[in-house]
């Protein structure tokens, strides 16, 4: 049977008409809310509204919340930054397309200095980007949250990112009730403003056990995101939890380069790596090699034989080489 509702007509008969059948001009009447943001549910399925617009594909959804966390020194501020930079021009994150908007950055661990050092070595451009240092901002008393409201009414951010909770709760990361106080004050934003809200956390010991702290962190987001270290310059992003998409099968792997991290490509390997270092070089050490970060120690040594092998390095003591010619296949 067709929705619709019984109305009485020209003579008081009640009849029964199709919404299909009712004229536009009265539909917008029928569509309003009851109690101000209530609807009947078969008007509320003939609503026109606009399809889920992400900000970023399947991660961050408008009026949504992602939350990112990761090891200490796995680069998160600087994904963080990278984040807001693509957001604000629409260009792409790691190969996620995202949907251009304004956003406002707020980091609580960095100085003004370093945080304007670390935009200028980028040599990018942060356009309807806004970025905020303060480290005296705590988001669970009225003081800290008009404070934060009041950066939100001068900028308008379509997208929020606060990096990182840890330094805006002044009580404990692991009680519900501490951490509750903030996310019930992130919804008020969402609701309030329209806008999406990224936060920034620090993982436990376990990464796979997710992110430091109460569990309600892991239930509050549409996205939860990992962020692992794999090695120097190199970390994996995977999805642990996407309401509106399926998880990928695969992380993304990535590697810092010009300060801002860039897709891992699948044809690059350890062994072409050193192949790419050693070739304007006399001679290397195996520190060098160890420290580009291109994989585990024992992967590294293991080219390092393979690179012997191929003739392209002859040992002369403990961890130094001679480089030799280029390898010719014979």
């Amino acid at each position: 049977m067709k929705d619709g509702l019984r109305i009485l007509d020209q003579d008081g008969a009640e009849i029964f008409v199709s919404y299909d059948d009712l004229d536009s001009e009265v539909m917008p009447q029928l569509l309003r809310p009851v109690g101000g943001f209530c609807y009947e549910a078969s008007i509320f399925k003939r609503l026109e509204l606009p399809s889920v617009p992400f900000y970023v594909k399947d991660w961050l959804p408008k009026a949504g919340k992602c939350l990112l966390y990761g090891q200490a020194k796995a680069g998160k501020s600087y994904l963080s930054l990278q984040l807001a930079r693509c957001i604000g021009t629409g260009a792409p994150f790691l190969g996620l397309e995202t949907q251009r908007g304004r956003v406002l950055y707020v980091q609580f661990e960095l100085a003004p200095t370093i945080l304007q050092l670390r935009m200028n070595s980028t040599g990018q451009d942060y356009e309807e980007v806004f970025v905020g240092t303060t480290f005296s901002m705590k988001l669970d008393v009225q003081s800290g949250k008009e404070s934060l409201i009041k950066s939100i009414d001068a900028v308008n951010p379509d997208v929020l990112i606060i990096d990182p909770l840890r330094k805006v709760l002044t009580g404990e990361e692991k009680e519900s009730y501490d951490v509750g106080i903030i996310l019930d004050f992130f919804d008020d934003l969402i609701e309030a403003y329209g806008c999406s809200i990224v936060v920034v956390h620090h993982g436990g010991k376990d990464l796979s056990k997710g992110s430091r702290g109460t569990s309600i962190l892991s239930d509050w987001p549409d996205a939860v995101i990992s962020v692992e270290k794999t090695a120097k310059g190199t970390i994996k992003l995977m999805p642990t939890c996407l309401r509106h998409a399926e998880l990928p099968p695969e992380p993304i792997k990535a590697t810092f380069k010009d300060f801002e991290f860039v897709c891992a490509e699948e044809s690059v390997t350890v062994m072409s790596v050193l192949e790419d270092y050693i070739n304007d070089k006399e001679v290397v050490t195996s520190k060098e090699l160890l420290e580009l970060g291109v994989g585990s120690q024992r992967a590294i040594y293991k080219e390092i034989k393979g690179l012997i092998d191929k003739g392209r390095l002859e040992r002369t003591k403990q961890g130094i080489y001679i480089v030799k010619g280029v390898d010719n296949g014979n």
